[in-house]
């Protein structure tokens, strides 16, 4: 059973999550419509996906710390005991690697775009390498959301 403490930190987890997602999307809209008045948002799209996802792996460390206590009673042990022990073995031990990338992923794509600034919009390779790390990053990010949900339909914290 969460405490309220617990409840609320996951809570304000996802919803960093969200956060996420819809700077990724200005940060797309910056990046296909090629003008120059477009570098500011993709400036602060890019800055707010890249804290927002410290922010969702420093809760996340807080909550994974509630997961995986080392008594009887914590959501890894009750796993690691049912019948499906791989969700942790397996699903859980990637995610937990996941999330960590994608921070790093952000801070590089963060550096990229404060360096080069909108010079980012008129050079065409430029352009398409941070998109493919910003589709490379997002495509983690999913999976990274879509295995934290799933674990926690399995076995709730």
């Amino acid at each position: 059973m969460a405490t309220p403490i617990i409840e609320a930190i996951s809570l304000i987890h996802g919803f960093l999550g969200t956060i996420f997602l819809m700077s990724f999307t200005g940060a797309i809209v910056a990046l296909f419509t090629f003008t120059k008045n477009r570098y500011k948002l993709l400036k602060y799209s890019i800055f707010l996906m890249t804290i927002s996802i410290l922010l969702i792996d420093v809760t996340g460390v807080y909550v994974y710390g509630i997961y995986r206590a080392s008594n009887s009673e914590s959501a890894k042990s009750k796993l690691l005991a049912s019948e499906t022990p791989w969700v942790h073995t397996i699903l859980m031990e990637f995610k937990e690697f996941a999330g960590i990338y994608v921070a790093l992923l952000m801070l590089l794509i963060n550096f990229l775009v404060m360096y080069y600034k909108s010079r980012i919009l008129e050079d065409k390779n430029l352009r398409n390498s941070i998109i493919f790390l910003l589709v490379a990053g997002m495509l983690l990010t999913l999976l990274t959301f879509g295995l934290g949900a799933y674990i926690t339909k399995v076995q709730p914290i």
